[in-house]
């Protein structure tokens, strides 16, 4: 596993492809949730890329859901936190 670098806490509120078409498949259920994000930069599989790490905030869960990403370029503008990977 790589090094976590950044934690934020976040509101998710999209996850799409690299043409901005909206991904609605098991992703979708954490769209607009507020939860934890840890940002971690590979250090052996691909070194200086990126993944994600995203606990949403649900106390009333008795299993903590989580998702990552695989690894991909993170950008920052507006605000926002984006990763582009490869896979979606």
């Amino acid at each position: 596993m790589g090094k976590c670098y950044r934690k934020e806490i976040v509101k998710l509120i999209s996850v799409s492809d690299f043409e901005g078409n909206l991904i609605d498949d098991w992703r979708g259920e954490f769209v607009n949730t507020v939860g934890l994000l840890g940002i971690f930069k590979s250090e052996r599989k691909a070194p200086g890329k990126q993944y994600l790490y995203y606990f949403p905030n649900e106390p009333e869960k008795v299993m903590q859901r989580y998702f990552h990403t695989s690894v991909g370029v993170l950008t920052e503008e507006d605000n926002m936190i984006c990763l582009r990977s490869n896979n979606i």
